[in-house]
């Protein structure tokens, strides 16, 4: 065998794959160490997902539910543990109309205030009621007020979700009434956008009359709606 030959024996693609092997798992490593906090689908196709939380609430949430069903979208809500304990049969009332429960605590406290043996109490006692209404698992983790640091991710992404805020808010400090809340929502939606809106805890009566102008005003700017899992596995 010649030189030449003999050199070609030994192929560079076996040390190409083992080096992107290693960036791969490095890659993955920052990621578990400091995960992302996602604000929006990445898409350039015109849907965006509406997400409701702190319910559910017997004085909202079926309405919503019903104003969502009459126009046949699906929406996700981002549920308060303890809030499914007194309405079980709300949160099974979302869940049978097809649309996606996530987790946004079991008491509603700011996360970055408790400690992580709390933060995850916090999470895994919700997603354990989550199950045992609906028998599915959760994807999505939402911390209340927008409150998080690294053990919340940390903790999140331990539990198998990702963290997800929002793109806009339909209520706001800029919005007085429902027709305030359905321009402003209008005015800033974007492909992948997440919408945020709530169905407790305060009076949601004004969020509720919003809801139908806020769809209306979005489909005819050629937008369709989706579960944030829908949204968030989409790639353009």
């Amino acid at each position: 065998m010649n030189l030449m030959a003999k050199y070609e024996i030994i192929k560079p693609a076996p040390f190409l794959a083992a080096a992107l092997a290693v960036s791969y798992f490095f890659l993955n490593l920052i990621y578990y160490i400091n995960p992302p906090v996602i604000f929006n689908g990445i898409t350039d196709e015109k849907i965006v997902a509406l997400t409701f939380d702190d319910g559910p609430d017997p004085r909202f949430s079926p309405e919503i539910v019903r104003i969502l069903n009459d126009y046949r979208i699906k929406g996700t809500f981002f549920v308060v543990g303890e809030q499914v304990e007194k309405y079980p049969e709300l949160l099974k009332l979302e869940y049978e109309a097809g649309h996606e429960i996530a987790n946004h605590s079991y008491t509603h406290r700011n996360m970055d205030s408790l400690d992580r043996t709390a933060v995850r109490e916090e999470i895994t006692k919700t997603n354990g009621i989550i199950y045992k209404y609906t028998g599915q698992d959760v994807n999505w983790f939402r911390p209340p007020r927008c409150k998080y640091d690294l053990k919340v991710k940390q903790e999140a992404k331990h539990q198998g979700m990702d963290t997800v805020l929002w793109t806009s808010a339909a209520e706001s400090k800029k919005t007085c009434n429902p027709d305030e809340m359905a321009l402003l929502v209008a005015a800033q939606a974007r492909p992948g956008g997440i919408i945020l809106l709530h169905d407790s805890r305060l009076d949601r009566s004004g969020t509720v009359r919003a809801l139908p102008m806020i769809i209306e005003s979005l489909q005819l700017q050629g937008y369709r709606f989706v579960t944030l899992s829908e949204l968030l596995d989409r790639k353009s």
